[in-house]
């Protein structure tokens, strides 16, 4: 009955420091189990990409990507702004040239996922 009680979290790639960031945020007491000697030091530790707010508008996909993004871009300035991870805000401007109407056959397939999602929730 008195004891603190300890979340474990298996794994310390990307999702399991975060689970145990956030855990800790709540106060939580957490352990960590990791079968290397670094964090993300694996699949999580080699990865190189971008994060985009805009990228899955249109889709059903659109409110996560950018709650996604928007909670990325408080981490960096609020919750770790005395640690540098590199992260910056850029713009971009993107295009794709030869489809009709400069819409690739993707974009295309995403405007009519996300119209039959919108009719689908209107049923």
């Amino acid at each position: 009955e008195g004891e603190e009680k300890v979340v474990v979290v298996v794994g310390g790639g990307v999702v399991g420091v975060s689970i145990a960031f956030f855990l800790a945020k709540r106060n939580k007491k957490v352990l960590i189990l990791e079968r290397t000697p670094q964090l993300a030091s694996c699949a999580s530790g080699k990865a190189g990409g971008f994060l985009s707010r805009s990228f899955s508008s249109g889709t059903s996909l659109g409110p996560i990507s950018e709650q996604g993004f928007d909670l990325h871009k408080k981490l960096a300035r609020e919750d770790l702004k005395d640690h540098d991870y590199g992260f910056r805000e850029m713009e971009a401007f993107t295009f794709e040239a030869g489809h009709e109407s400069g819409k690739s056959k993707k974009h295309k397939k995403l405007q009519n996922r996300a119209k039959r999602s919108k009719s689908q929730e209107r049923e």
